[in-house]
């Protein structure tokens, strides 16, 4: 079991701003080959990164960070199915 101050020294990681811009550069890599179209606004997310990683850093370093539910998209795989 996990000591709650290794658990916290491992969350301040996870949560820091330079692990948070290695996340967005994972983020933006694997977008390249969306099968989906840009819903998100990867192009508007980049503009302003810095205060959006700065906004997401202090909302869970303060924990009161609340994730959006996640997006429902239907996959056609051909004309009479449909993958969801």
């Amino acid at each position: 079991m996990v000591n709650m101050a290794k658990k916290d020294i491992l969350y301040k990681k996870v949560i820091s701003k330079d692990n948070l811009m290695r996340a967005w550069d994972h983020v933006r890599y694997d977008a390249k080959n969306d099968f989906a179209p840009d819903v998100f606004g990867y192009d508007e997310v980049g503009y302003n990164l810095d205060e959006l990683i700065k906004i997401i850093h202090e909302r869970l370093s303060f924990d009161n960070y609340q994730a959006l539910p996640l997006k429902h998209v239907d996959v056609s795989k051909s004309t009479s199915v449909v993958y969801q």
